[in-house]
């Protein structure tokens, strides 16, 4: 990035800088370490672009499951639709939001697109989630969207609590949800794991 007093230059782009208190947390640092001190105005954008792998994260199955009942073409028009609703929601947001936009075009094409792909699957072929899925989902969402607003509105100390505070806790609840789900102890996990490194 090159950065002038409210202009900010990245492959030729340019786009009104939004100063945003969110250019905080661990994301600058890592851009700094990988890249260079200039990247870390891409700290803001790597985070909605963060929030939306997780949505794509949650719409992939539900785009393979439309592959494997031979729902080709609707498989096909979602990533039209996301390219459009990207496409759209980038050129429409960079004078709103800046280079930000990209992120946040990002996260919204994959929010349209999982919309779209739920509804898709809930009326062709009366998809729906078990109680343990949509809990477990649930509180994943829960928990990704609360780091992401601390991180968004908290001071940066609260900020980096709450995040520790949500790995920790939310770390071994997922370990334990994945386990039971494979029905296995952790124990037989561990020794699957030994088995699989030597």
């Amino acid at each position: 990035f090159r950065r002038g007093p409210t202009r900010c230059r990245l492959a030729g782009i340019r786009a009104p800088v939004r100063d945003s208190r969110s250019a905080r947390g661990v994301a600058p640092w890592a851009l700094e370490i990988l890249y260079a001190a200039n990247f870390r105005e891409g700290a803001t954008l790597m985070r909605w672009q963060l929030l939306g792998v997780a949505l794509r994260a949650i719409s992939w199955p539900l785009g393979f499951l439309l592959l494997s009942r031979a729902m080709n073409w609707i498989f096909l028009s979602t990533q039209v639709l996301f390219n459009v609703a990207y496409l759209v929601a980038t050129w429409t947001g960079m004078d709103l939001w800046g280079l930000e936009a990209v992120g946040v075009a990002f996260a919204g094409a994959y929010l349209v697109v999982l919309t779209f792909q739920w509804a898709v699957a809930r009326l062709a072929i009366e998809f729906r989630l078990t109680r343990t899925v949509r809990v477990t989902l649930g509180v994943s969402v829960a928990v990704l969207l609360g780091a992401w607003a601390a991180f968004e509105l908290a001071p940066t100390d609260w900020a980096y609590g709450l995040g520790v505070t949500a790995l920790l806790l939310y770390t071994p609840w997922a370990l334990h949800r994945l386990l039971q789900r494979m029905d296995l102890s952790l124990a037989e996990a561990w020794a699957r794991v030994g088995r699989k490194l030597r």
